[in-house]
């Protein structure tokens, strides 16, 4: 975990700004403008004033540290449906923002870069094997490359090499949707993952990448981190 973890520091540090997300030292409002930039273009202009995502920020922060090994997935579905209850926020966006958030504090534990913050933070490595990851078209691309069969009348994906006029280069865009309720045919109510509405379709996302974590002996954000988004990172 040390080794994706640095490089995955390295990585957002080496983005061009305003992409730029420094983990190291910590900064609690760095760290939630830099999460908040992963579902900022799906959530309505004026809709999220700025005191209003300093609100979303303490509720998350403050909540993180509570979450417990035995009590994981209640913690998290409670934090969760709060956050998008609260805030102008579906279900999709609100895990991602709680995931990359809990995926910034990992990586900054198992990096060792900070040993005193690791040493008042014991329980980020307390629930890393419990710990959730952030649901997003390029994970979804994955599982369905990875697991066909679970993800069958479950999640549609694809991906298209092609180029950006925005970022002037050729890159990768990845397009994928959920159904809910599952589909036979593949007809009928489906949603990409920032427009999840309920939890039952997010959690079983993380009930498959918890087996195929367990498949490979790791955890599952270290799954995510070597099998399903490292893919594509760059």
């Amino acid at each position: 975990m040390r080794n994706e973890s640095l490089a995955f520091i390295n990585l957002l540090a080496a983005r061009e700004y305003p992409q730029t997300v420094a983990l190291n030292p910590f900064d609690q409002a760095h760290w939630f403008a830099g999460a908040y930039r992963t579902i900022q273009r799906g959530v309505p202009e004026g809709t999220f004033a700025e005191a209003a995502k300093i609100g979303c920020s303490n509720l998350i922060f403050g909540r993180l540290p509570f979450l417990a090994p035995v009590t994981f997935d209640v913690g998290m579905e409670t934090l969760i449906a709060e956050v998008a209850a609260t805030y102008p926020l579906t279900i999709g966006q609100a895990q991602k923002l709680v995931n990359i958030l809990l995926k910034y504090h990992a990586c900054l534990f198992f990096s060792q870069l900070d040993p005193g913050w690791n040493l008042a933070h014991p329980w980020v490595a307390a629930i890393h094997e419990r710990q959730h990851v952030p649901i997003d078209s390029i994970v979804l691309v994955g599982l369905c490359r990875l697991d066909p069969e679970g993800c069958a009348q479950f999640v549609t994906a694809s991906s298209r090499f092609a180029y950006s006029r925005a970022s002037m280069r050729f890159v990768w865009t990845h397009c994928a949707y959920i159904y809910d309720p599952p589909s036979e045919d593949g007809k009928g109510p489906k949603a990409p993952w920032s427009g999840l509405a309920g939890y039952a379709a997010y959690f079983r996302l993380q009930a498959l990448i918890r087996e195929l974590a367990a498949a490979k002996g790791v955890s599952p954000l270290l799954f995510e981190m070597r099998f399903l988004w490292a893919l594509w990172a760059a």
